[in-house]
């Protein structure tokens, strides 16, 4: 795995669940930045580029999907591992349009699922 895909990026606007994803990631080795919404991720997107990004499907007030597909336009082919509390998660995956194979997870997760997810993702484009 090269460097560049030992970096992360954790879009979600609940604090908690961003410290759990960053400090289970950079246990496993990564790099990891944080964002709690569209316009920080795109920033932190377009000025260092993470080798995934993990985005929760509802940020507040925006859509996940959208922010997933926004990144995704910035960056095309960049792994996603998109996570929600949503029970309904299955009937989420018809929902993310324009999405090539992205990873659902749903939350609460164990830390080895975590990883499990981001590892297979990033698996699926390299």
């Amino acid at each position: 795995m090269s460097e560049e895909h030992r970096s992360a990026l954790v879009v979600d606007d609940d604090p908690v669940f961003r410290l759990w994803a960053q400090r289970v990631l950079e246990h496993d080795g990564f790099e990891v930045q944080a964002a709690q919404d569209l316009e920080s991720a795109l920033a932190k997107v377009q000025s260092r580029q993470p080798g995934i990004v993990i985005v929760d499907i509802t940020l507040g007030r925006e859509d996940g999907f959208a922010v997933a597909r926004k990144i995704r336009d910035a960056v095309p082919g960049l792994p996603l591992v998109i996570v929600s509390a949503l029970v309904e998660i299955k009937h989420a995956s018809r929902v993310y349009m324009g999405l090539p194979r992205p990873i659902l997870l749903g939350k609460p997760m164990a830390a080895g699922a975590l990883i499990r997810a981001v590892n297979k993702a990033i698996a699926s484009v390299t």
